[in-house]
């Protein structure tokens, strides 16, 4: 078993090591997942989500690739339609098709947004054989000429503001997609350093009051913002606002920091991949959500954000390879501790406790040698020629003085166990087994503390 190393709490401080003596209470957001085996059947679910029953209108779309959706959302939100990926095959894509039929009203109309490449004429014919007759492709010849042909479906009044975004690169668009779509801004697709020109004469047939210009210069340079005003001469510069941010994740944030919408919901997507959002756009606009990015692991700052907000209801689009469950827990203030149990028992009060350390699991080489230098403990640390190694691959040392812990009534808990052949596999014991030394000689645990109580206990594993 690997040792536990311990730093006095003097030295802990001068490490710059935060650790609770008590757990701050988290927020009373309701924090829920919508997910599914795939990217389709995520985007099914979320189509669930949308209407239960049935609807008038359907929005189909590839789900491997996102230039034709992108726009989509705003069309979405003037149907009141889902939007439904499916796959390049029909055989593949057998229960998106019976989304439809489930739940498009039998005078119905299915919008398919993109070419035949994106997707092809045999979905078209196999909804048709379903009493479905009333398909409508909105596609062009380019992305960009499908990005025409959208906005053309939506019936823009003149005066209307525009939202300009990277045709090439998508977390930008789903960013402001479900803004755009609640306020009916049409979202239009540009190069980086020129407008195309299959969108130029619909900039000035809109002859918008206002554009938004989404993302740095590295998505869209000013020169976009100069052939804007080409094309419209009667606006004003004030009436053009870039939303940007160092990258796609504070370009998200600001964007939602910027209209700082009035709802209860906000819709929590990876940015690093499509789907969940593309599809997740028409739900998010339904509910007047904003769309909030997250790189799937790291979900500090946008909680931030949020606990600052009337967001209560968080939803989070796609599963746990999207958006992690340390993210979920972390939206739902649940934080996760690692902790050394030196002890464990039922109180007087009939409530559950443990006592111990919290830990920090040093993996760094110059960390550990700043530990060996500070306490003159070299039992963690090897060196092979001149080069220092962490034995073991890394340690934990304590952090903390004995801290007391309230345990749920309800923990789980999840202990390491070995079977025959020396496979890891997990017991989930209760807390009687856990007083009763159940958990061997394994102290070390992750714990997920909310509201100051322990709910749940996984046991680490250490050589």
């Amino acid at each position: 078993m690997k040792k536990i190393f311990k730093l006095a709490l003097g030295q802990a401080i001068i490490l710059g090591l935060a650790f609770p003596g008590t757990v701050s209470a988290a927020s009373s957001h309701n924090v829920s997942r919508i997910y599914g085996s795939s990217r389709y059947q995520t985007s099914i679910n979320i189509c669930n989500n949308f209407s239960s029953g049935k609807v008038q209108n359907v929005i189909v779309t590839s789900g491997n690739n996102f230039p034709d959706a992108l726009a989509g959302s705003v069309l979405s939100k003037q149907l009141n339609a889902p939007i439904l990926l499916v796959d390049k095959s029909l055989s593949d894509s057998q229960d998106s098709i019976n989304y439809i039929k489930d739940h498009l009203d039998a005078s119905g109309t299915v919008y398919v947004l993109g070419g035949y490449a994106s997707v092809s004429d045999e979905y078209i014919n196999y909804i048709k054989s379903l009493g479905f007759n009333n398909i409508k492709r909105l596609g062009g010849k380019n992305r960009f000429d499908t990005n025409k042909v959208i906005v053309e479906n939506m019936n823009v009044s003149k005066g209307t503001p525009l939202v300009i975004v990277n045709g090439s690169n998508f977390p930008d668009a789903l960013s402001i997609s479900s803004i755009a779509g609640m306020k009916g801004y049409p979202i239009i697709l540009s190069n980086t350093d020129t407008l195309p020109d299959e969108v130029k004469e619909k900039i000035s047939e809109i002859s918008p009051s206002s554009v938004y210009i989404i993302g740095g210069q590295g998505a869209l340079s000013d020169n976009i913002i100069s052939e804007i005003k080409k094309l419209d001469t009667t606006i004003e510069d004030g009436n053009i606002i870039r939303i940007w941010g160092k990258n796609r994740y504070e370009t998200s944030l600001n964007i939602c920091k910027y209209f700082n919408l009035d709802s209860s919901s906000i819709i929590i997507a990876n940015g690093e991949n499509f789907p969940d959002a593309l599809s997740g756009s028409a739900l998010a606009a339904k509910l007047q959500a904003p769309i909030l990015l997250t790189d799937g692991k790291n979900i500090s700052t946008q909680k931030e954000y949020i606990d600052t907000t009337k967001y209560t209801d968080e939803i989070i689009l796609g599963g746990s390879g999207a958006v992690s469950e340390d993210a979920e827990n972390e939206l739902k203030g649940i934080e996760k501790k690692l902790f050394e149990v030196t002890n464990e028992y039922v109180g007087e009060d009939g409530k559950y406790y443990i006592e111990g350390n919290y830990l920090k699991y040093v993996t760094d080489i110059n960390e550990a040698l700043d530990y060996v230098k500070r306490t003159g403990d070299s039992s963690v640390v090897e060196e092979d020629n001149g080069q220092w190694f962490i034995l073991d691959d890394g340690f934990d040392m304590t952090i903390s003085d004995k801290v007391k812990l309230e345990v749920d009534s309800d923990v789980s808990i999840k202990l390491i166990h070995f079977d025959s052949d020396g496979n890891i596999s997990y017991n989930q014991p209760n807390f009687t087994d856990m007083v009763n030394g159940k958990y061997e000689d394994r102290p070390v645990f992750n714990l997920f503390i909310k509201d100051g109580k322990v709910m749940k206990m996984d046991q680490q594993f250490r050589p």
